[in-house]
């Protein structure tokens, strides 16, 4: 009796059961079509939104090329003729000089002669290092820098050099960002210039083009930039700014 009250629970359990299931399927089988409906239009939003994107945010292709900066007026060097020794200094640090002035003389080691070196041209003369009488000095050795009266740290030459295979980029008036090897780009910023010339023929495989810059040697975080040697750094030149849709689309007429 008791094996027959068993199995007729059982029995009972498992109807229950797949009587509950049928009836959670059917619940399932019929589920709100405002839940459907929102579903799709998530969905639609978000394809959208996504098409959105990609059409109006611009993806640059960039190239990188090699710049130098070069003052227009360089400042020119006074070397010693002979190795010696300093008798007699006739300027001080940073003197304004005529051309052709006495700035110092000096005993030669090896016949005791005498020597002036004089200033080549006007300006400021500048010591390269801290003269002083009596200091012993190098043949070619420089000794004094003449900074040209007209010279004028903004009055720079920039120079870019590419390669023949990324030329076509390039056209006159494009805008270039510049960051100096030895100005870091976090501390002193980028100078920003344009395109005004290309050479038309290569030279050893290589295009030159020239640069001026819109705010002088002004940098974008407001750092003064003085050249008095030259300097190099990287340029960098937007050659495409197009959108993610444009790019994909001529993807698609590549196959």
């Amino acid at each position: 009796m008791e094996d027959n009250n068993t199995l007729q629970a059982e029995n009972e359990t498992e109807i229950l059961y797949n009587t509950r299931s049928e009836e959670a399927q059917e619940v399932i089988g019929r589920m709100p079509h405002w839940i459907i409906q929102w579903g799709i239009t998530v969905m639609a939003g978000f394809i959208i939104l996504l098409f959105l994107i990609a059409a109006f945010v611009k993806y640059p292709e960039i190239i990188s090329t090699q710049i130098q900066l070069t003052p227009l007026y360089s400042p020119t060097f006074v070397s010693s003729k002979a190795s010696g020794s300093i008798k007699q200094i006739f300027i001080a640090d940073s003197q304004q000089v005529s051309k052709g002035q006495q700035l110092l003389q000096a005993i030669s080691d090896s016949s005791g002669e005498e020597f002036s070196l004089t200033a080549p041209i006007e300006g400021r003369a500048v010591f390269v290092m801290d003269v002083k009488q009596g200091m012993s000095i190098q043949k070619k050795e420089p000794l004094i820098a003449i900074i040209p009266a007209n010279f004028n740290s903004n009055d720079v030459i920039a120079t870019g050099i590419i390669d023949a295979s990324n030329k076509k980029y390039l056209s006159v008036g494009q805008t270039i960002d510049v960051q100096l090897a030895n100005y870091p780009q976090e501390t002193y910023g980028r100078l920003k210039g344009k395109i005004y010339k290309i050479s038309p023929v290569a030279i050893g495989g290589d295009y030159i083009f020239n640069v001026r810059f819109e705010n002088g040697l002004m940098t974008s975080n407001h750092n003064k930039i003085n050249v008095h040697d030259m300097l190099s750094g990287t340029g960098t030149v937007i050659v495409k700014d197009k959108t993610i849709l444009t790019r994909l689309f001529e993807k698609l007429k590549m196959f």
